[in-house]
């Protein structure tokens, strides 16, 4: 079966390169899917598209690419999603490291089994246990140990955009909702987003989960991203539509 990645990048192939060379030596080589890759390349960043495109072509085979003119990471978001065909996908940003082994194959038998419409890797370590239930970010989960599961108990705080599985049907009924002039982890949140995303989001049939295990921490880390914004003199500022300043020669 074919699954779908989506990607939202700007011009820095080197770090590109380093995210898919961990993802794919760590989790996606090792499945029996073949994979397609949905990316947009945004105009920011010093690379090529002759070094993108280089990047792109040692990874994956089958892909579909689009080198936008003008900078905005809802757009971008938006253009990727919107070409999803795979019932389930999984959302890759740029500039992510993953600092474990995972089972991509069994986590995509969790999404089905649980009926989810987001699976996460774990980035902040489960705490307050008591038996099998937990928080995460302060969000209450149970824990599945047989399946490596944290099920949230209530409806997450937001669609975050951590390395993920998503579940094609549900992007597609919130796809219509996002605006161009708004950072989309603030509209897909169920504090800052419009009242008609935060009513779906908390819809009984949509649940929630994180993929992993008490002990774990940090399997997903996006620092490098910053740390290249920092070099380059850029700056993300809260509603991200895109960096802010000029960029600083290397």
């Amino acid at each position: 079966m074919q699954i779908d990645v989506t990607t939202t990048s700007i011009r820095r192939h080197n770090i590109l390169d380093s995210t898919y060379n961990l993802f794919f030596e760590r989790m996606l080589s090792k499945s029996k899917h073949d994979f397609r890759l949905i990316i947009n390349v945004d105009p920011v960043g010093e690379s090529s598209n002759e070094q993108m495109m280089a990047v792109i072509e040692r990874y994956f085979k089958h892909h579909v690419i689009n080198f936008s003119d003008t900078p905005s990471f809802p757009m971008a978001l938006k253009r990727v999603w919107s070409k999803v065909e795979s019932k389930y996908f999984f959302n890759l940003e740029d500039d992510w490291d993953l600092n474990a082994q995972i089972n991509f194959d069994h986590m995509l038998e969790m999404m089905a089994k649980y009926d989810l419409v987001q699976l996460s890797l774990i980035r902040d370590q489960a705490t307050n246990r008591k038996n099998n239930s937990c928080r995460i970010m302060t969000w209450p989960y149970v824990w599945h140990p047989t399946d490596k599961v944290f099920l949230a108990t209530k409806c997450v705080v937001q669609i975050n955009l951590l390395p993920c599985l998503l579940k094609k049907d549900y992007i597609d009924g919130i796809l219509p909702m996002l605006i161009d002039k708004r950072d989309p982890e603030w509209q897909m949140n169920i504090t800052t987003g419009k009242k008609e995303v935060q009513e779906y989001m908390q819809r009984p049939e949509f649940k929630y989960g994180v993929y992993g295990s008490f002990g774990e921490n940090r399997t997903v880390c996006g620092k490098k991203g910053g740390k290249w914004q920092k070099k380059k003199g850029l700056k993300k500022m809260g509603n991200f539509i895109t960096y802010e300043g000029l960029a600083k020669k290397s």
